[in-house]
């Protein structure tokens, strides 16, 4: 609703909030509510006023916890909508407890006659000379809960039920930059990241019950209503208390958990739960916790090495050398980076090499591969048992035999 709002209140402004400061809570409990109108009981105001006898009440006879909670009857007035409201004037540090969180019960009671057109809270700031509303949340006609998105209801798609107790609440983030909110119903997130009106202050002025009738015969009750700025520690507008992440970097996007949606090193596993946020990107597997996989406790990562189910402590990070490439007097080779040792320098690193003494195409190991060796390796070719060593030199095409299919191998290398 759009009230004037007299310049003296703005002198009301409170100092900026401390973490989980309580701004307002009430569960119309006696003391210090007595039965009857609740306009005028504790500073309370409404647009109805004077008030309708019996309409609008503190009552003891219904209560979702307690003795009382406060009954609001639709006015039965066609383009009628009523607030009920406690001023609170309360300035939001933007720059440290950005949140303010709302609370609060609500029972919607079945009607023989026509339903309201809506039922919930409405929040304003103390802009002049009309407050402006900050956001909303209402239960329409057909049920349907929705939530003010910056210029219009949006619907969550969710049903609240009639005759039923419901708890609700909303999370308002003040941020610079962000100025959402985010709904829950019974303890399911129902809206995310829900714009506030635009032009809004960083007052949060009051915190309205609201109806807005339409016709409507039916009636509703409100009770334990609660309105606090509790701590956020990292300003993502999720409160420390729902938030799974309370360290998330800033202006990282997060989901309703307060979690970062990113995932920087690109491992599958997102900023907040990655232990290990950099790595080579030759890594293609990695732990829950983000972190690469060594099977071999080589100090080799999965993705890296080629070899990743032996054991190789001689690897050491190399750099500038093609993938391999051999290195004839160190007898080593270059494996993606990583130097390998390679006793028979055939471009096969030593721990993955079945043959690892063994050049191919070298069957009389005379460090030559030459007419010497084409004699024998066509006598296994028909058939002939071969030793390990020859069948380590004669198998070119590495399919652990040697048979015709080798032939072309062995002859480039002959031919070499």
């Amino acid at each position: 609703m759009r009230r004037a709002v007299a310049a003296w209140l703005i002198l009301l402004i409170t100092l900026p909030i401390r973490a989980d400061e309580i701004i307002y809570q009430t569960d119309f409990e006696s003391p210090p509510y007595f039965d009857g109108n609740l306009l005028g009981q504790q500073g309370w105001h409404s647009t109805n006023n004077p008030p309708t006898i019996g309409r609008g009440i503190v009552q003891s006879a219904f209560a979702h916890t307690g003795m009382r909670a406060f009954r609001f009857d639709a006015s039965v007035v066609t383009t009628s909508a009523d607030w009920y409201w406690k001023d609170l004037y309360h300035a939001v540090n933007v720059s440290a407890a950005t949140v303010i969180q709302i609370t609060w019960d609500m029972y919607l009671a079945s009607s023989v006659g026509p339903r309201s057109a809506g039922w919930g809270i409405d929040v304003y700031d103390h802009s002049v000379p009309l407050q402006r509303r900050v956001t909303a949340v209402i239960v329409n006609a057909q049920g349907r809960l929705l939530v003010w998105n910056g210029n219009n209801f949006y619907d969550t798609g969710f049903t609240v039920s009639r005759d039923q107790w419901h708890a609700l609440r909303v999370d308002m983030n003040y941020a610079v930059g962000k100025r959402k909110v985010v709904v829950f119903l019974n303890g399911t997130l129902v809206a995310l990241n829900r714009s506030f009106s635009p032009n809004t202050t960083n007052v949060l002025a009051d915190v309205d019950l609201y109806n807005i009738d339409a016709l409507g015969t039916d009636h509703a009750f409100f009770d334990n209503l609660s309105v606090i700025a509790p701590d956020d520690a990292d300003g993502d507008g999720i409160p420390n208390l729902s938030d799974l992440c309370p360290s998330t970097a800033d202006s990282e996007p997060i989901d309703a958990n307060g979690c970062s949606l990113l995932d920087d090193d690109g491992d599958g596993v997102t900023n907040d739960f990655d232990e290990c946020p950099v790595m080579p990107a030759c890594v293609n597997l990695v732990t829950p916790n983000g972190c690469p996989v060594d099977t071999d406790a080589d100090g080799v990562f999965h993705g890296c090495d080629s070899c990743p189910e032996h054991h190789n402590p001689f690897v050491t990070y190399h750099s500038g050398d093609s993938f391999g490439d051999c290195a004839l007097l160190l007898g080593l080779v270059n494996d993606q980076g990583l130097w390998q040792p390679d006793i028979d320098c055939d471009g096969i690193g030593t721990p993955c090499d079945e043959c690892p003494e063994t050049i191919p195409g070298d069957i009389n190991v005379d460090l030559l591969v030459d007419s010497h060796d084409l004699r024998r390796f066509v006598e296994l070719v028909m058939g002939d048992h071969a030793e390990r060593y020859e069948r380590c030199a004669g198998d070119c095409n590495e399919d652990s035999v040697v048979d015709h299919l080798d032939i072309p191998g062995f002859a480039a290398l002959l031919l070499q």
